[in-house]
């Protein structure tokens, strides 16, 4: 409808895995355009490669809606999908018995949630109250296939919480140096990663390095969204 009105879009690309159609959408004469991108990431971004005006806004994230003054116990896995890694958390709490796991399910592809019986995992339902999961989580793990950003993982991270993750580029950019990275498949990376914390040091500068990270993110943060107002009102002007 906007495309036969001619009236300007603005969408909110959040991944790239269905919108390469969009690509014949796109003008490259100012005249003609009516549609713009706002990127959830540069990897977004980097992937679509659309030629229309567009800007990058991460997913803002707000210390006072998830932060959570001390750690719980367990380590989280958000979303028990198995392209979220639900088949990795079940084989690394297999080699762990001794370990607390924490299993959320996700609010989506719930028919593909991986919850099986383990002695050591507790799940949750997928519940809006972040604080309730991240008070019980003392590592966040992250075993996706893909994230084209990860904004758990930034969550996490306003609670100092360390963040184990698999090198996606969209996590790789989200968590920078704080992350700890380990390739998916390997189980047994994944379970040296987890005992490497049980270390107290190790653990204090894996928080701190999650912290510093967090607070480098809220830095931009506003800066990014008043970029992305301004882009909004060029583009309703048609001055993009």
């Amino acid at each position: 409808m906007s495309e036969f009105m001619h009236k300007p879009c603005v969408v909110i690309q959040h991944n790239h895995n269905v919108f390469y159609t969009m690509a014949a959408k796109h003008k490259p004469n100012a005249h003609e355009r009516w549609l713009y991108c706002i990127y959830n990431s540069q990897h977004v971004a980097d992937k679509c490669k659309y030629p229309n005006p567009s800007i990058i806004m991460h997913p803002p994230v707000y210390a006072d809606r998830v932060k959570v003054p001390k750690h719980g116990t367990h380590v989280t896995l958000i979303n028990c999908w198995d392209k979220k890694g639900g088949d990795v958390f079940q084989s690394i709490a297999s080699r762990m018995p001794e370990q607390k796991f924490l299993g959320v399910k996700g609010g989506y592809a719930e028919r593909h949630q991986l919850m099986g019986t383990f002695p050591n995992i507790t799940y949750m339902d997928n519940t809006p109250d972040m604080k309730s999961v991240y008070s019980k989580t003392r590592i966040l793990l992250m075993p996706s296939t893909s994230e084209s950003y990860g904004m758990a993982a930034v969550e996490a991270m306003a609670s100092g919480i360390p963040v184990i993750a698999s090198p996606t580029p969209g996590l790789k950019e989200s968590l920078q140096d704080a992350g700890i990275f380990v390739e998916r498949d390997d189980i047994s990376g994944w379970v040296e990663a987890i005992k490497a914390l049980d270390d107290k040091d190790a653990y204090k500068t894996a928080s701190q390095n999650a912290t510093s990270r967090f607070k480098a993110i809220e830095a931009g943060r506003d800066k990014e969204m008043a970029a992305a107002e301004k882009f909004l009102l060029a583009a309703i002007n048609r001055v993009l």
